[in-house]
This record gives structure tokens, sequence and C-alpha cells, in this order.
């Protein structure tokens, strides 16, 4: 099973371990490792996505937005731990922008 980047893509944008293509039915396609933002189910509801250096987040149509990949690159909105987890920060609202970069630690 491969990525399926053959129709509906809107925008993608790729950070050091990940990418993700948003497609103009809200849904976003991710890959690359695992632990670094490459892996996260994001169906339906995407506004906009981009990856940073080892983590990501998706600003979705709601205002909410969800952050994903390693903790301490910002994966997580509380950042405490150097253990990588997948979509570990959602942030439920108010949400009209963000960015991702090498290390939200720094």
């Amino acid at each position: 099973s491969g990525v399926d980047l053959s129709s509906g893509v809107v925008s993608a944008m790729c950070g050091g371990y990940a990418c993700v293509a948003v497609k103009a039915d809200g849904s976003a396609v991710v890959w690359g490792d695992p632990a670094r933002g490459g892996e996260a189910d994001l169906s339906s509801g995407v506004a906009t996505a981009m990856c940073g250096w080892e983590a990501c987040v998706a600003v979705k149509e709601d205002n909410s937005a969800v952050a994903w990949g390693y903790k301490s690159a910002g994966g997580d909105a509380a950042g405490t731990s150097m253990l990588p987890d997948i979509i570990t920060a959602d942030i439920t609202s108010g949400v009209i922008a963000a960015a991702a970069g090498e290390d939200a630690k720094r």
C-alpha cells in the first residue's frame, strides 16, 4: 500500500521526516517516519497542514488543530516527554493558522 496522490491534492508540505498532502475532500495523506510525524489518521475536516523537522500540525475546518509526531519537537502541546507519540495534541477551538519548525522548544 502506497501513498495515493493521484487526485484531489490541493497542497503538500514536507518536513525533516514526514510529508502531508491535503486533499480537496478535507482528508490528508501523511507519510514518512511514523515516530516523527509520518503516521496520522486525518480522514476529514482538514483545512491546512504542515510538517516541521519531527512533528506535524493540521488546522481543521472547525478551527481546531491537531499535532502529532515527536513530542519534544511539537508533536505534543505539553512537550514534556522525549518519547515518540502519534496524535498527541488536540487543540479544540480558536485556531486560525499554525506553523511547524525544527524544534518547538527552542
